[in-house]
């Protein structure tokens, strides 16, 4: 349900001007992730985390993505301005799963 809401949700790239406001919305999220691995020893999250620290979770991971692919593959009219840097953001959402 979440991936067809952000599928939806991607609308304002099918209008050029769109686009490059929609990419810089999702680098922004991304941008300001301070993710924090769960500790091993005791499973819970860090001791250090502060409870204003964002977090993504496998869901938005998987929403993330998904988008940026987009992007990626040239899905808008075969636009691939965004290519470089949404490899380069795929990269870094995938290192918060």
């Amino acid at each position: 349900m979440v991936k067809d809401q952000a599928i939806a949700g991607s609308a304002s790239s099918q209008v050029k001007l769109g686009r490059g406001f929609e990419f810089d919305g999702i680098a922004s999220v991304i941008d300001s992730i301070n993710y924090v691995i769960p500790s091993a020893e005791n499973g819970e999250g860090n001791s250090d985390v502060k409870g204003n620290e964002v977090q993504l979770s496998q869901c938005g991971v998987e929403v993330m993505t998904l988008l940026l692919r987009k992007f990626m593959n040239g899905s808008y009219e075969d636009n691939l301005t965004f290519k470089v840097p949404s490899v380069m953001y795929i990269k870094r959402v995938y290192s918060f799963s």
